[in-house]
């Protein structure tokens, strides 16, 4: 499942609030799409989106046009994304490999379990030894 970052404060930004509700319903689903697109923040084709949309291409036109006047969708190289895309969707690590590698760093460099008590030293058992001779 891929997933993407959907940040708590479209709660206060101006340009989310203003939204209708179902403009913003549909914003959220251009940010699903976006996030599905190849490559990853672009949107496909008008077609591609009237599909998931179930609505004419014309209405998905006035749709997007809509949220780019609206400073929510931005022409980048001649392709639709959602503003700010590769800022707020950054590539974050992978966790499960990550914590893959560390485990696997942990178990191979085990050391033996200490003892609570460390046995003695040969300077130990010297003062012991001189100890007991002299006593």
């Amino acid at each position: 499942m891929k997933w993407f970052r959907f940040y708590s404060e479209a709660l206060h930004d101006p340009k989310v609030r203003r939204l209708p509700g179902g403009l913003f319903k549909d914003w959220v689903l251009i940010l699903c799409i976006a996030n599905e697109g190849k490559p990853r923040g672009v949107l496909p084709s008008v077609a591609d989106i009237a599909y998931h949309f179930s609505r004419s291409p014309a209405k998905v036109e006035t749709l997007l046009a809509d949220l780019q006047g609206r400073g929510l969708l931005d022409d980048v190289d001649g392709n639709l994304a959602p503003h700010n895309w590769d800022q707020r969707q950054f590539l974050s690590d992978d966790v499960a490999a990550r914590v893959r590698k560390h485990r696997n760093g942990v178990t191979g460099n085990v050391t033996k379990p200490l003892r609570v008590t460390p046995p003695d030293t040969e300077t130990e058992q010297r003062q012991k030894t001189e100890t007991e001779a002299d006593a």
